[in-house]
């Protein structure tokens, strides 16, 4: 007996339901098949008829980077109306008596927490999984952020600083630990593309920028953390529901495309030694070309998020809402150069046309002598609105090519240790956010004052050329002997995928 609601007839009835002017049977018969078809490898979610697993992965990935810079750069924005009372708002709050080194420590202190997550997570990533590490560091700075303006109302400033640190370590795990998830589910030759989905911070950074500057002057500054927070306990949910630590475990990818992924992917961490090898990776001179490099990077990137809205409000003089938008401006360009290079740096690799290791030089070497040019104009005419606004936009486009550089470097010389090189790195490179809270704490008494500034700019300039100097002579796009060893165990996914890769293969 034909079953009418099989596959096939229901596909026969749609086919020529509507022609038969049956519309209503049409539309019960595609609700039968979206809703309650059997007989389907992907019967438990059908976004994946619209969507693969690695594109929804891909998407919240996207939305977490944006979410990154949204907490952490709240209190950047924030911190000017929490002190200042330079306008009428609908609802009046409370502000605070800080001084200047009050102000700089708040900012600052988020490195505290970053700096120690940023150290471990990778490695934690890499025994433990992305998706627990990444996930619960999210979960704790939504709940820092949340409860920012009750502390700070009614406790004191202390408690504030506590949360600030909570904030830090949440967001610290993110960058190192989304290495150890991309080595499982990109392709080689589409990594750079991937990658630059961690500069999708840069449009959270834009976009907080653009809206808190209209929830001030609306709500106040607590408005700014309970919606940024609201954000991110939105978030968390399709996190953990839809990411997975590798294709083979995600329940509902189908087998066409976990087939496709394992062919692809090739399972760079296929021999993962049973012990980190943290000598080796400790003295290796292309491993430090990599940390130093992503160190002067973050200077550049931590600098430009800590004081670009500060700069441009202090010394040039844009009002909270012209700030909030031209301050964006820089960020999203820097998005904006990321898409522009890793595009430009796969489809080199895929074509031959240069070497990895060209492509590593250009958009590493290369982004820092663009950052050393603006940043030199910069201290000679920032004292101009229209010459500032294009320099800090050049300055941070130049920040984004290092997507197609020193960032995926990691993963050609040790991808089975990516996440930790990343981790030292990001260590390293909040180390130096800090301390440049403490430069312009030092150095700038007058916010007011571009020639303190410039004390400012110098640094940041010196700094790009060591890094530029250092990833020349000592980078490289080798695969490290240390990187492969003894097998790990049979109960370790890495070699179970590799295991399976080859059945596929027929190895």
């Amino acid at each position: 007996m034909v079953n009418f609601f099989s596959p096939e007839r229901v596909d026969m009835r749609m086919l020529y339901g509507v022609a038969d002017g049956n519309a209503r049977l049409t539309c019960e018969l595609w609700i039968e098949r979206f809703v309650n078809r059997e007989n389907s490898e992907c019967a438990n979610i059908y976004i994946s008829e619209f969507l693969t697993c690695k594109q929804i992965l891909i998407v919240v990935v996207f939305l977490g980077f944006m979410l990154h810079h949204m907490l952490r750069i709240n209190m950047s924005v924030a911190i000017i109306d929490m002190i200042i009372s330079n306008g009428s708002n609908m609802t009046e709050v409370q502000r605070f008596d800080w001084n200047e080194e009050h102000k700089n420590d708040i900012l600052g202190c988020f490195f505290w927490g970053y700096i120690v997550a940023s150290l471990v997570s990778g490695h934690l990533s890499e025994v433990y999984g992305t998706r627990a590490v990444l996930g619960s560091g999210l979960v704790l700075a939504t709940i820092c952020t949340l409860l920012t303006p009750l502390v700070t109302s009614y406790l004191s400033y202390t408690y504030l600083i506590v949360l600030r640190i909570g904030v830090g370590i949440g967001l610290g795990v993110q960058f190192s630990s989304i290495m150890p998830l991309a080595t499982k589910w990109i392709p080689p030759t589409d990594m750079s593309k991937f990658l630059s989905t961690m500069l999708a911070s840069q449009l959270g950074t834009a976009a907080t920028l653009i809206f808190c500057g209209y929830l001030i002057k609306a709500f106040g500054w607590p408005s700014v953390f309970y919606v940024t927070g609201a954000i991110g306990a939105t978030w968390c949910l399709p996190w953990f529901y839809c990411v997975y630590d590798s294709p083979r475990q995600h329940p509902r990818i189908s087998k066409e495309e976990l087939q496709y992924l394992q062919q692809r992917v090739k399972f760079q961490t296929s021999a993962v030694p049973s012990r980190k090898p943290w000598a080796a990776i400790l003295t290796s001179r292309p491993v430090w070309a990599i940390v130093i490099a992503f160190t002067c990077l973050l200077f550049n990137v931590h600098s430009a998020i800590n004081y670009t809205y500060l700069y441009m409000n202090q010394v040039l003089k844009f009002n909270i809402k012209a700030n909030g938008l031209i301050s964006s401006l820089p960020f999203i360009a820097t998005y904006l150069s990321s898409v522009l290079s890793s595009f430009l740096g796969d489809k080199w690799n895929k074509t031959g046309y240069l070497s990895v290791y060209a492509i590593r030089q250009i958009f590493t070497v290369g982004a820092f002598w663009v950052s050393v040019f603006s940043l030199i104009v910069q201290s000679i005419w920032g004292y101009n609105c229209i010459v500032s606004v294009v320099t800090f936009i050049i300055w941070q486009s130049s920040t984004g090519c290092h997507i197609a550089g020193c960032i995926p470097n990691a993963v050609d010389i040790a991808p089975n240790y990516s996440g930790t090189i990343l981790g030292l790195g990001t260590s390293l490179g909040s180390i130096m956010g800090y301390l440049s809270t403490k430069i312009v704490a030092t150095f700038i008494k007058n916010e007011q004052n571009f020639n303190q500034w410039r004390i400012f700019f110098w640094t940041a300039i010196a700094l790009n050329v060591a890094g530029a100097g250092f990833y020349c002579i000592f980078a490289s796009t080798e695969v490290q002997e240390w990187n492969n060893g003894p097998l790990c165990s049979e109960k370790q996914e890495n070699c179970d995928d590799a295991v399976e890769l080859c059945e596929i293969n027929g190895k």
